[in-house]
């Protein structure tokens, strides 16, 4: 009997790909363990040599990079590994971490990156280089669970060859520099994997539970409450089905538990909000729109508006036309991307893409037009298994990809480094 995509599980699919379908954890935590360790090094010795040959642009202004009350690191080799990453949002999750919600601008980032940030630093006398020190190890410890986790999921989608060579484009993405920077970017994708591998094993209480602390790393995170709904609606319409479900049987009452825990995302993102409100602060559109320029929209409007920039002499960001092109570009692609994730990997996948995008896409503005785009994207990890799956047979072009991919991570990087913005 022929099983739909959408019921296919993760046993289907390792009886269907015998030979590479089961990525040990061994190999997993390997191959995480090298892209961690290779990535921590490269920006570690690129972060060093960047600011003495370009010096990072002065003064650190509110548009540029304020230390918000922080003292800059700049002195020993505390000012070598960490003075440079002393930039943008990590300033913010530090203040957050050390003072609490006392600012405006600052009370539309969830609270559990810096509450880590805070937690890590205690050790070590809890003062600033002790703070920049852990938003940075935090960074890198999720960012091994997130290739750990995401290099299992493609290998059980795509073979081993695939799995590798998706791991490498999901790093070397031109923004995947964040993921080791102190940004919530990787603390997020982490526990959104995790969430989503969970709810494909049917372990639905908890993928609730870790799709919550994700909503409390990003705002996104109540996206999560679509695939982990739609995996508890199929792992219930399988159990009807006999002879598709082995073990006990998933009735409706289990059904409705999954759904409320599927709900749990929903209700951390409505907790904060409310937190939010309790301490006084303005509504998020209001905060997007004073300190962001940036209100909710008709979905897809800042496309429009950056198309306007870059092929009709529109005035939205045209004073940074090649940082526009790639969040342009970074912007359509996923849109692309998103009925090809569907249609190849499943509803699950889908949802979630199509969530993140939706919400990415809803905010707008007719001065910073797709502002940051490229970097939130990196959520979208299906995207980045669909380009395995794509460059699979194309060796050549998957090398030039990689390649050009890599010269843009260092490129941004270094930009990062020397105090401009890139994301």
């Amino acid at each position: 009997m022929r099983i739909p995509r959408e019921r296919i599980t993760a046993g289907n699919r390792r009886a269907r790909l015998p030979g590479a379908a089961r990525a040990s954890v061994r190999e997993s935590a390997l191959v995480a363990l090298i892209i961690v360790v290779a990535a921590r090094v490269i920006l570690g010795v690129w972060a060093a040599v960047v600011p003495q040959v370009r010096p990072p642009a002065e003064p650190a202004d509110a548009i540029g990079s304020p230390y918000l009350g922080a003292p800059r690191i700049d002195g020993g080799v505390a000012g070598l590994l960490l003075g440079p990453w002393q930039r943008f949002d990590t300033q913010r999750y530090v203040r957050i971490a050390r003072e609490g919600y006392v600012a405006p601008d600052d009370s539309h980032y969830p609270p559990l990156y810096p509450a880590l940030i805070r937690v890590g630093a205690a050790p070590f006398g809890g003062g600033a280089t002790a703070r920049m020190f852990a938003a940075l190890a935090v960074a890198t410890l999720a960012s091994f669970g997130l290739f750990f986790l995401f290099h299992g999921l493609a290998v059980l989608e795509l073979g081993n060859a695939g799995a590798r060579h998706a791991v490498l484009y999901f790093a070397l993405f031109p923004t995947g520099f964040f993921l080791f920077a102190g940004y919530s970017e990787s603390l997020f994708i982490f526990l959104a994997l995790a969430s989503f591998v969970s709810a494909r094993g049917g372990r639905f209480g908890r993928a609730g539970i870790l799709g919550a602390l994700a909503s409390l790393t990003r705002l996104t995170g109540w996206c999560l409450a679509l695939p982990i709904a739609w995996e508890a609606y199929v792992r219930w319409k399988e159990s009807r089905k006999d002879g598709l479900l082995v073990g006990d049987r998933f009735d409706t009452g289990k059904m409705f538990l999954a759904l409320a825990a599927a709900a749990l995302p929903i209700v951390a993102t409505a907790g904060f909000l409310l937190f939010r409100r309790k301490l006084g602060f303005p509504p998020l559109d209001e905060t997007f729109g004073m300190y962001w320029a940036r209100t909710p929209g008709v979905p897809g409007q800042d496309l429009v508006t950056a198309a306007n920039t870059l092929f009709l002499g529109g005035t939205g960001r045209a004073d940074q036309l090649p940082l526009l092109w790639i969040d342009f570009a970074s912007a359509v692609g996923m849109l692309v991307a998103t009925p090809l994730v569907f249609r190849r990997f499943g509803m699950s996948f889908g949802l979630y893409m199509a969530g993140i995008l939706f919400f990415l896409l809803l905010a707008a503005s007719s001065v910073l037009p797709l502002y940051s785009a490229a970097r939130y994207v990196l959520p979208l990890f299906p995207a980045f298994l669909l380009l395995g799956l794509v460059t699979r047979n194309l060796r050549i072009f998957r090398r030039g990809l990689l390649l050009s991919s890599f010269f843009l991570w260092l490129l941004f990087s270094a930009l990062f480094f020397s105090r401009n913005w890139v994301g």
